[in-house]
């Protein structure tokens, strides 16, 4: 450093740059632009290590001490300033081509940059040659390094020479920055002393902060200086709280303790503020909530960490308390059995108990994006009964209606929905719960069936037997009518004798008017009507068979097996090309029945499934009966199901009735499925539905209580 006469040094060159970095950006250059490099001080002194210089210069002419003196000189003239430009001159030890810029600080010249090294073509080689002995170097080595110096015009290497420049122009302008940084850094220091001077000022205001101030040193996290606010807190004197660490003043349960304070002072001293809350200790050992912030600061000269902390306990406290408010409001609303929902005024599903997702398979997250009318954009009929139902919450101040919900998986469950009005901080709401119906639905419609069945049964019991009596008389006078007519007995020809005719002549008046024939339609017909009497009795008879555990997919099996060779369903049905499906549980409990009378229900509705799809058009699709078999809880469940053509509500409601038959005249009695009723829940104690709509074929469920296991 020189003395500038004020007290103060000037910097040299070594100590405004990184002599490292700056040979490496020679070395760049250099390798860049194939030109020799150099850095020396204004009187010629190398500052760095030459870069690309060639063997001729390097390992000759430098070697010999005139060589090196008129290169000290040339170098020395290629560095003087010039604000044109740089200096592109021949080399006054040896002619080749050399340029130089100079380096300044505030008008003073520091160092120069030198390049050069190159010949140009046009310079004739015998002139540069008569200079080895000049120098007394060795001609011929002078000519063979001559031959490898670099070729370049001199266009181009002006053009080189410019761009030193304009890169020498950037270091003296770092230089004045870098001696500029140095000025600000003593004006700093300057301020620092003013801040010591106001520090009784500081003081003042440090312990008027209503939150409590640390002061910690960033390396070891030892307490340095703490405001009154903290000793009034935590109810230590300041010189007790200077002795104590992190730990002395936390709960001690992680995440509270010393290790985790640590890493937070890590952090900040990284330069990261930290925010987060402590469950601090006072000297009494209360404990309470506090929100701390921690950052870097300088205090006092020196690199510090400023922890403030503010009481929350209250807040906390708050917090808790609406929590646990939550916690019980959702463990209520999640112990709903049904659906428990709230809407806002456009519609949008804002709360929701738990079973909401699990009835209807939605997450939390798509039932947030919900609205009333997702439930039922594909069901415009259901839509419009519920928003009717929306308009009475606002005008009676209360709705309900039933409506089929439409789940995630497109299936439908039939509700009982509630609402009533609701007004929380001044914005309009509905809430009410849902309860599914369907079984409760289905349970109605079963005892509705069951007692109409009994009723029936009690009308159809007396019935048969009053018209029972008269049947009987009409069989015995038929068959008595028959022998006498076509019976060809003594008594019959005598009589004939007697009346002034044969009996053969008496039969062939009866064949010439087909009274033969008349006689004959009148005994089916009564045998027929014989045999509706005797099902109707067996409707109404309670069943006293004994029952004994079966596997029901054993007996489904046998009823295929069965109208697979019943003749009228292979006749008329071709039974055997119906495609049938099993889908069978396995471990299947047996079940305690009958099994000749299960398997006359199995038939029945074997048969009824063929029937039904005989008479539908199949549009190339393959008449299907499905068979499955599973259990349910305490009981096995049975379905028999078929692909025909369905049936209306109409008749799905009136399928178990006595006497009712979709089947042509002559082709049923219209009993099957009503003694088929009877079997299963009289004789069985199950139960059996039927789920059908036009074109999407019909189900049958069976459901039988199952052995104990």
């Amino acid at each position: 450093m020189a003395s500038d006469g004020k007290g103060s040094r000037e910097p040299d060159f070594a100590s405004l740059f990184d002599l490292d970095e700056l040979q490496r950006i020679q070395d760049a250059f250099a390798q860049a632009t194939g030109v020799a490099s150099l850095i020396t001080l204004p009187d010629g002194t190398p500052v760095t290590r030459p870069s690309n210089f060639c063997r001729l210069c390097n390992d000759i002419i430098r070697r010999t001490e005139k060589g090196r003196e008129n290169c000290r000189r040339s170098d020395a003239c290629l560095g003087r300033h010039d604000p044109a430009g740089p200096v592109v001159q021949p080399c006054l030890s040896g002619g080749l081509w050399d340029a130089g810029a100079s380096i300044h600080l505030e008008g003073r010249h520091v160092a120069n940059w030198l390049i050069g090294q190159v010949r140009d073509e046009s310079q004739a080689l015998e002139g540069l040659l008569a200079y080895a002995d000049v120098i007394g170097a060795d001609r011929e080595q002078f000519r063979e390094a001559l031959a490898e110096v670099t070729v370049m015009s001199e266009g181009q290497f002006r053009k080189v020479a410019e761009a030193l420049y304009l890169m020498a122009n950037l270091f003296s302008r770092q230089a004045y920055l870098i001696r500029r940084q140095e000025d600000l850094l003593r004006s700093s220091r300057a301020v620092a002393l003013r801040h010591l001077e106001s520090e009784r000022k500081f003081r003042t205001i440090f312990d008027s902060v209503t939150e409590c101030l640390f002061v910690h040193d960033p390396e070891t996290g030892a307490i340095l200086d703490v405001n009154r606010r903290a000793c009034e807190e935590y109810g230590y004197a300041k010189e007790e709280m200077l002795r104590l660490d992190v730990s002395m003043l936390s709960s001690g349960v992680p995440p509270y303790d010393q290790e985790h304070a640590r890493r937070f002072m890590e952090r900040a001293a990284r330069g990261e503020r930290q925010r987060f809350e402590w469950r601090a200790r006072s000297r009494d050992g209360s404990l309470f909530w506090q929100e701390v912030s921690i950052r870097r600061a300088r205090i006092g000269g020196a690199d510090r960490l400023l922890v403030s902390a503010r009481d929350i306990t209250a807040n906390k406290q708050a917090q808790e308390d609406a929590q646990r408010e939550k916690a019980f409001t959702d463990a209520i609303m999640d112990s709903v059995p049904g659906l428990l929902y709230l809407y806002d005024a456009e519609g949008r599903l804002v709360r929701w108990n738990k079973k909401h997702e699990e009835l209807t398979g939605y997450s939390s997250e798509e039932l947030s994006r919900m609205t009333l009318m997702d439930w039922y954009k594909d069901d415009p009929v259901e839509m419009e009964k519920i928003l009717k139902a929306v308009e009475r919450i606002g005008v009676e101040g209360f709705s309900a209606t039933e409506g089929n919900l439409r789940n995630k998986d497109g299936s439908h469950r039939l509700y009982y929905f509630t609402a009533v009005p609701l007004t929380l901080e001044g914005r309009s709401y509905f809430a009410g719960i849902g309860i599914d119906i369907a079984e409760r639905k289905r349970l109605q419609e079963f005892m509705v069936q069951t007692e109409k069945m009994m009723c029936i049964a009690g009308l159809t019991a007396g019935m048969a037997h009053e018209i029972n009596n008269p049947l009987s008389g009409i069989l015995q006078g038929l068959q008595v009518l028959q022998s006498r007519l076509f019976g060809d007995s003594a008594r019959n020809r005598e009589a004939a004798s007697h009346c002034g005719c044969s009996l053969e002549t008496l039969r062939a008046y009866l064949g010439r008017r087909e009274l033969d024939a008349i006689i004959t339609g009148i005994r089916d017909a009564a045998a027929r009507a014989a045999r509706v009497v005797a099902n109707m009795l067996e409707f109404c008879r309670r069943s006293e068979s004994h029952l004994a555990p079966c596997d029901v997919r054993v007996l489904l099996d046998k009823a295929v097996e069965l109208c697979a060779s019943d003749y009228d369903l292979t006749k008329k049905f071709d039974f055997r090309n119906i495609l049938i499906e099993r889908e069978y549980a396995q471990d299947l409990p047996l079940v305690p029945c009958t099994a000749t009378q299960l398997e006359q229900v199995f038939i029945n509705l074997l048969k009824n499934a063929a029937q039904a799809m005989s008479r539908s058009p199949r549009d190339g699709r393959p008449p299907r009966i499905t068979l499955r078999a599973r259990g349910e809880g305490e009981f096995v469940a049975v379905e028999v199901a078929d692909n025909g053509p369905g049936m209306s509500e109409e008749v799905r409601g009136r399928v178990f009735e006595p006497f009712y038959t979709t089947k042509a005249p002559g082709e049923g009695t219209g009993l099957g499925l009503s003694v088929s009723f009877f079997i299963i829940t009289e004789a069985h104690k199950g139960a059996i539905e039927v789920e059908s709509s036009p074109g999407r074929g019909a189900r049958f469920i069976v459901r039988l209580p199952c052995v104990p296991a």
